[in-house]
């Protein structure tokens, strides 16, 4: 829960009374982060899977959860509905292909003046270090980013390039616990602080995420 308190404090927008928009939620851990900390914020998250979305249920049955593809289809919502918009973990398994149209999508459902989170994979030479990338996990360099979101109509406030080594060990030590132990990652208190540590900026070469905070223009 970290990265979402980082991120949080990173994004530097006032949440109270906000709609946000959580899309690619998975088992919603951004908005049971939210509800643990007390934040007034309207939570929405949509993602594709129903496991998921079932355990995120389970979690919290407060949760306001539902089913929804990001491409090819009309996301079920008013356009101009949300104060804010988050992708985190999230662009990298769209379409190949398809990020633009998501992206265009997610924007009409924008507040004039609404922003944009978007946090992906930097490609950077840590690449051999995330276990899913000889299997097509997608890596960016912030151009790909910054084309599609200018190319959206969003103007580009902020961008972080963080992560490293520490935490590629980290997300190897997941799948190892997860596919070979079946069991949850346990996280000793010294790779916590370093991993933590790694929230901060990065050299770009030497950094495994990009964050990206855009806002759509109020007039």
């Amino acid at each position: 829960m970290q990265f979402f308190g980082w991120l949080v404090e990173w994004l530097d927008e006032d949440l109270n009374g906000a709609l946000l928009l959580d899309a690619g939620c998975w088992n919603a851990p951004f908005g049971v982060y939210l509800r643990a900390s007390g934040t007034n914020v309207g939570y929405v998250g949509v993602d594709l899977s129903h496991q998921a979305l079932r355990y995120a249920r389970g979690v919290d049955r407060g949760l306001q959860v539902l089913r929804a593809d990001l491409v090819g289809q009309t996301l079920p919502f008013a356009a101009e509905s949300f104060d804010g918009v988050v992708l985190t973990r999230t662009y990298e398994h769209l379409p190949r292909g398809a990020e633009p149209e998501a992206i265009r999508a997610l924007v009409k459902l924008l507040k004039p003046g609404g922003w944009l989170l978007v946090t992906t994979e930097l490609n950077s030479i840590l690449n051999p270090l995330d276990p899913a990338w000889p299997f097509g996990h997608r890596h960016y360099s912030p151009g790909d980013l910054v084309s599609v979101f200018q190319g959206a109509g969003l103007e580009i406030e902020a961008t972080r390039i963080n992560g490293g080594v520490w935490h590629c060990l980290q997300v190897i030590a997941f799948y190892v616990a997860k596919y070979i132990f079946r069991r949850r990652l346990y996280r000793p208190a010294w790779l916590r602080a370093l991993t933590i540590r790694e929230y901060e900026a990065a050299p770009r070469w030497l950094g495994s995420h990009l964050c990206f905070k855009c806002r759509r223009p109020a007039g």
